[in-house]
């Protein structure tokens, strides 16, 4: 099983942060967070990485050359002016190869998650926090500034994901901004896309994707995930996730 790591974007709200280095490789608990990543990956089952990179590509490449994996790097040289789908669309010839998992940068998440989308039955897959609601009024004063419309109904089917609520408890999870793609997958998203403007093909993103592929009728699974996981968009996020979660452990404990 491959992954495609979509490490291309800076993470301008780390601010003074990814001066010289990615999102990607921020310190979380002590360690790059894409070692985290990598090493729950692996756990899971991945064999092979693709690293679509951009800002600072180099320090991906040396994060490779000091690392034990089977890696390689391609690069979105638009990264600034993009948005993650064309960084996704950088690996098609990977993708179009075999069904893969895909990860997002800026997320931790445990190893258990990355087989059970693996051993998942469907072209598109995501994994999903149950208790996203609650992580969220944990993370933010204002949970409805932050936090999108996800539904889910029988048998794991999404039937909504992204864009604002009015009331909170109508959210039946959070997306990971992790999920597993197959070569059929990946032919309807680039479908969907090739029949966007230019410009709109290089500004939309995953889960306005995702929600205009239900709109087509594309069936999207979705898988729970009842261990820890995280985003890092700010300064704020890693202090709360480092608190909620103890320092050099084996995995990750939830507190939250």
């Amino acid at each position: 099983m491959r992954a495609i790591m979509l490490v291309a974007g800076r993470g301008s709200r780390l601010r003074n942060l990814t001066d010289m280095r990615p999102k990607c490789l921020v310190p979380f608990r002590g360690r790059p967070l894409l070692e985290l990543s990598v090493e729950r990956l692996k756990a899971g089952g991945v064999e092979k990485f693709t690293f679509v990179a951009g800002y600072r590509s180099e320090a991906i490449e040396a994060f490779i050359e000091t690392h034990e994996i089977d890696a390689e790097v391609v690069l979105n040289r638009d990264w600034d002016s993009t948005n993650m789908v064309q960084s996704l669309f950088c690996a098609a010839d990977r993708l179009a190869a075999e069904p893969c998992i895909v990860s997002y940068g800026d997320i931790f998440f445990e190893s258990g998650i990355v087989r059970n989308l693996i051993s998942a039955q469907g072209d598109l897959v995501l994994a999903y926090d149950h208790n996203g609601r609650t992580l969220w009024e944990r993370r933010f004063k204002d949970p409805l500034s932050d936090i999108e419309n996800f539904r889910i109904g029988t048998e794991g089917r999404l039937i909504a994901i992204g864009g604002r609520v009015q009331d909170i408890t109508t959210v039946q999870g959070q997306y990971m901004g992790l999920f597993k793609l197959t070569p059929t997958g990946l032919a309807e998203m680039q479908d969907f896309c090739a029949s966007l403007s230019a410009d709109r093909r290089r500004s939309i993103d995953v889960t306005s994707t995702f929600s205009a592929l239900l709109g087509r009728g594309t069936l999207i699974r979705c898988v729970p995930n009842l261990d820890p996981w995280g985003e890092l968009d700010s300064p704020e996020d890693i202090h709360f996730f480092e608190a909620s979660t103890p320092l050099n452990t084996p995995a990750l404990e939830r507190s939250y």
